[in-house]
């Protein structure tokens, strides 16, 4: 009973008290930092496996344009998925990889049937490498090269208009 009375007067005085504001660029680095540390450089190489359970590697699609995008089960994750298979059918060209966050048993039963491939479990290379504080869903356009292009953080993807406009002009050499 006593511990509860403590907690409920510390609430209070915190509360009461309104200089605790987090300043979050204090934590990380802002979003246009972290994207400049990471366009016109190398893309990060990573073997997974597919839904089939072949193993995929960036390195195999050297030579062809890719789009690469992390997603869960959100739903502007599942928005840009269908957004995605579209551009994916008009451009079967270039290599179109999904890293689904979650695990393999997680994914909606409709995505099964993409034009895309879909790489589960995908939460560790999102983490560990591929830049997590951008948010999920997060897409990557990397050139013929390897190079990452282009970096579009969850803050960009409101407008899939605008998102095409640019995954499209990037597929047509357009963006260098």
């Amino acid at each position: 009973m006593v511990s509860i009375i403590v907690v409920c007067l510390l609430v209070i005085k915190v509360s009461a008290q309104e200089y605790f504001k987090v300043e979050f660029d204090a934590f990380t680095p802002p979003i246009k930092d972290m994207i400049n540390a990471i366009e016109d450089k190398p893309a990060k190489n990573f073997m997974m496996q597919d839904l089939g359970g072949r193993s995929v590697t960036l390195s195999q699609y050297m030579g062809k344009k890719v789009v690469l995008w992390f997603w869960d089960t959100d739903s502007a994750s599942l928005a840009i998925n269908n957004g995605m298979d579209l551009i994916a059918k008009k451009n079967p060209q270039a290599v179109f990889l999904s890293l689904f966050n979650p695990k393999k048993e997680d994914l909606p039963t409709s995505s099964n049937e993409k034009t895309f491939t879909i790489l589960p479990n995908a939460a560790f290379l999102g983490e560990a490498v591929y830049d997590k504080e951008l948010g999920t869903p997060r897409i990557y356009l990397i050139n013929e090269a390897g190079i990452a292009k282009m970096v579009m953080p969850l803050s960009y993807l409101n407008d899939f208009n605008q998102v095409s406009s640019l995954i499209n002009s990037f597929l047509l050499n357009k963006i260098y």
